[in-house]
């Protein structure tokens, strides 16, 4: 997205293994849902990773480059390729 943004060639295609498309932190999914008490990687964890990486005060929700699931339309139709890796069970999948 900051290739498009500035104007600048992009890439050919995009690979994204296990990635946090949304930091928004009220924002409660299925997966999540499940991953309260996984013994790997539980939700208390997620959360800290997320309040780590986006301050409270910030406006995840608002900055495609903290949350890509929220950049305009007009930015996402200029992305190229993109393929997603994720397990079924991964608490980040949804």
């Amino acid at each position: 997205m900051r290739a498009i943004k500035e104007g600048v060639r992009v890439p050919d295609g995009c690979f994204l293994a296990y990635p946090a498309l949304s930091l928004h932190p009220k924002t409660y999914s299925p997966s999540y849902l499940v991953a309260i008490d996984d013994q790997l990687l539980p939700y208390s964890v997620l959360k800290l990773c997320i309040q780590a990486y986006v301050p409270e005060i910030y406006k995840a929700e608002m900055d495609p480059f903290i949350s890509p699931v929220f950049a305009p339309d007009e930015i996402l139709l200029k992305m190229p390729p993109v393929r997603l890796v994720t397990g079924t069970r991964d608490p980040l999948h949804d």
